[in-house]
């Protein structure tokens, strides 16, 4: 599940700034600016009733700006096109928050959804009717 939504992640920010490298995790040593950088902050899982769970994902989407006299405000353009421009289709987005730190935007955000663990019931076996009587 956690591929699906940061596939969903990559495809909502390709196509906001398609001229912007996305990477998932891992940045390399010699990556090229501007870059965006998405990382998991931490999962919650709770047990609910009826089987059911909720998860929560916090992701941080961190900004890499090539702008080197006005990277505060390239930061802080970008970080109000995110809160207002970024939403996923399928997944509500909650707690969208955008800062600042040495140079670096960081847009942070969490996703709850809620699932359903099914267990393998015992199935009923068929029965034969015996009409002869």
């Amino acid at each position: 599940m956690i591929d699906r939504i940061k596939e969903a992640i990559v495809n909502r920010l390709s196509e906001l700034y398609p001229d912007i490298i996305v990477y998932d995790e891992d940045l390399p040593a010699d990556y090229p600016k501007p870059a965006l950088l998405i990382n998991v902050k931490s999962l919650n899982y709770t047990s609910l009733l009826q089987g059911n769970f909720k998860n929560q994902i916090n992701f941080d989407i961190t900004y890499y700006s090539n702008l080197s006299d006005t990277v505060k405000g390239d930061c802080l353009n970008i970080g109000q096109a995110l809160l207002t421009g970024f939403d996923l289709n399928n997944y509500r987005i909650k707690n969208k928050r955008a800062e600042t730190i040495d140079n670096v935007l960081h847009f942070t955000f969490e996703i709850q959804y809620t699932v359903r663990k099914e267990e393998a019931a015992i199935k009923m076996q068929k029965q034969e009717l015996n009409t002869n009587l």
